[in-house]
């Protein structure tokens, strides 16, 4: 194996949780209810707001990752290609870009910004593929190998029995 690839919020970012923490913080959401908040309430919320929600730049680089993640990141990018390939808005791309060097991930000239991961992966030839999107692992596996990272917003879905899931990122490893 030589080409991994990772989603981006919800796998090496926590933008779910910095989303609620702003939605709290500016008095949006009252309730400290995690799921509530995934699954009743910014689902009941309007397009606009929603749509403005994806587009608060400090949303996608006020949580730093462990020291631990980073240095893991590194020795993978010291044997293997890594993509990033996230579905953030493209208005995203320089805070992004930002975000992976001051965290000094490796190989962030292979992030790539697209709805549709399939396409993707397929002209980049990444051979696993790491998400918390039950829809999109579900779709890989037919290409790739493919690691669902566990999330709250994905425990109660099926997923395509070639799919594998994980807790951390540093089960990675074992699937290379």
């Amino acid at each position: 194996m030589k080409t991994i690839g990772f989603d981006l919020d919800g796998v090496l970012y926590p933008w779910q949780q910095s989303a609620y923490d702003w939605c709290v913080r500016n008095e949006y959401y009252h309730d400290d209810d995690w799921d509530s908040f995934w699954e009743i309430w910014l689902p009941t919320q309007s397009k606009v707001f929603n749509d403005n929600l994806v587009r608060i730049p400090m949303l996608y680089h006020n949580m730093l990752p462990s020291q631990m993640q980073v240095d893991f990141l590194q020795d993978l990018g010291d044997r293997y290609t890594i993509y990033y390939v996230t579905s953030r808005p493209i208005e995203m791309l320089s805070v992004t870009e930002n975000f992976l060097k001051t965290v000094r991930y490796p190989q962030i000239e292979n992030l790539i910004f697209a709805y549709d991961k399939s396409p993707i992966v397929i002209q980049q030839g990444i051979e696993l593929f790491v998400d918390d999107r039950h829809s999109i692992v579900n779709d890989l596996a037919k290409i790739c190998k493919t690691l669902l990272y566990n999330q709250s917003w994905n425990l109660h879905y099926q997923v395509d029995p070639r799919v594998i899931r994980i807790n951390t990122i540093f089960e990675v490893e074992r699937y290379l």
